[in-house]
């Protein structure tokens, strides 16, 4: 061992940047590992598999810079490191895996920083931020981006003398009705484009004004791509009354159809941009400069022994057996439980135990679902992206309302088209909130010491005779019976 440290303290600056990246990817192995599912399960991020490779290919490709560059540690950059890991290892045990994912390549490049210094990092440091093109922190945008598609369309329907009627995000024309959901957002196009833009940016070497050129007219030409394949739809079901292909069959078809202009675009705007412009010559090795870094390497490694710590000792969720305590039972002016309305199926991911069940009054009926998670590792998480209140397979989200009494309310429209009132709030060790985040945070900083339960309560209304009526049926049930229905989801683990 002693002989194999005195020949690491030698090792060529690229050969030390590799092994610390590797020792990150595996420190931050169950991160990486939700990330992989994420592009196996999710359509908009299906292309993550080749942003990795693209990734660790451009990497590799890098070794020569590398190795010119001189080696500086940086030891200020390690009580950084030391935050970023508290950080993921708060998001590891709250489950928050957007957190962890933005956190993680931070961690790489940091650790790369501390060990090897910043002219290093400035060669690795491409390659690792390439990874947020595969992480799905773009999800923030869409509703930014399903409002300018409603609004564009809109706009252009009327120009078009189609008479359209516009709620939310549901457009209605005189032959039927679409709804911009997630994939009519062009999330998809923005993340791709963007992807290539940065990758002809790399491959061209241009100057930083020119990238930002090439970024702003990759959005440019992504947003309208978009706006114009929605058009289309919508266009094509108001002169065929709703008969035409792109509407009565299928429509992803046209979309690729749309999809291969648009990196064409992109391509070309990134060669005229390129053009003429002076190359940056490739800075050539110091050998004084290559070997400077002794074995500052070492400390910023063992930092990388925490998160791999706490994966090892991360319980298993099978051993938990929480479950749910007993529904109230109600004969006054609530009347319950009853057998749920089927129309309503929230959606959550291997609860420890879950329930739904009806509540009824003179004027109509609450739909409840409550469930409970225990120990919550990757696959058995409260907060995660294939979680809703909401189906959202025939489900659409018109409106939010306002908050009130730690209930997130929202008036979303079934497959029949529908409306329902539908309240949600999450219980951590029995403290209650209506943001996912918050939830996260306090379950990972408890879970730090013992993981406690956690769960959620939705309720809902069926919009009749109108939605305001409705979200006051469930205010009001939430006011006598929210404590009640609180106490449900139990406070300690069993």
């Amino acid at each position: 061992m002693p002989q194999r440290l005195r020949l690491s303290v030698h090792a060529r600056p690229a050969t030390l940047a590799y092994g610390l990246c590797t020792l990150g990817i595996v420190a931050f192995w169950p991160t990486f590992v939700g990330l992989a599912r994420i592009w196996e399960e999710s359509a908009d991020y299906g292309h993550g598999t080749l942003i990795a490779l693209i990734s660790a290919t451009w990497l590799g490709l890098q070794r020569e810079r590398i190795d010119a560059s001189p080696v500086r540690p940086m030891w200020a950059a390690l009580p950084v490191l030391v935050i970023a890991i508290v950080v993921w290892l708060i998001a590891y045990r709250g489950n928050s895996q957007i957190i962890q994912q933005l956190v993680a390549p931070v961690a790489l490049a940091l650790v790369v920083l501390a060990a090897l210094g910043l002219q290093v990092t400035r060669q690795v440091l491409p390659p690792i931020l390439y990874l947020y093109f595969a992480i799905p922190v773009w999800d923030q945008l869409l509703p930014v981006l399903q409002a300018l598609t409603t609004n564009v369309a809109e706009g252009v329907l009327r120009v078009l003398q189609v008479p359209t009627v516009v709620e939310s995000r549901l457009v209605t024309i005189p032959e039927g009705q679409f709804a911009i959901v997630e994939g009519c957002s062009g999330k998809r196009y923005l993340i791709v484009g963007l992807a290539f833009a940065a990758l002809f940016a790399a491959t061209y070497r241009l100057r930083a004004s020119r990238t930002a050129m090439l970024i702003a007219a990759t959005v440019g030409l992504a947003l309208v791509a978009n706006w114009v394949r929605v058009v289309v739809i919508i266009y094509a079901g108001h002169v065929s009354n709703m008969e035409h292909y792109l509407v009565a069959n299928e429509h992803l078809t046209f979309g690729w159809m749309m999809f291969v202009p648009l990196l064409v675009a992109v391509a070309l705007t990134a060669g005229a941009l390129a053009r003429r412009q002076v190359a940056v010559a490739t800075p050539t090795a110091h050998a004084g400069d290559a070997h400077s870094g002794r074995a500052a390497w070492v400390l910023p490694a063992v930092c990388l022994c925490i998160p791999l710590l706490a994966a090892a000792t991360q319980a298993q969720a099978g051993s938990n057996p929480t479950r749910l305590g007993q529904l109230p039972f109600m004969t006054g002016e609530w009347q319950g439980p009853l057998p749920g309305d089927v129309a309503w199926q929230p959606r959550f991911i291997a609860p420890a135990d879950q329930r739904k069940a009806a509540y009824a009054s003179r004027d109509g009926e609450v739909q409840i679902y409550l469930n409970v998670y225990g120990l919550q590792t990757q696959g058995h998480e409260l907060i995660f992206f294939a979680n809703s209140v909401v189906p959202e397979e025939h489900w659409s989200v018109v409106r939010a309302l306002p908050e009130l009494d730690d209930l997130r309310t929202i008036v979303a429209a079934d497959a029949a088209g529908s409306h329902w009132a539908i309240a949600q709030t999450y219980s951590i060790d029995g403290r209650l909130t209506s943001s996912a985040s918050l939830a996260q945070l306090y379950y990972g900083l408890k879970a730090l010491w013992r993981p406690v339960p956690s769960g959620t309560i939705a309720l809902a209304a069926a919009c009749r005779p109108d939605c305001a009526q409705a979200e006051q049926r469930i205010r009001r049930f939430w006011l006598n019976h929210g404590h009640a229905l609180a106490n449900v989801i139990p406070k300690t683990l069993i």
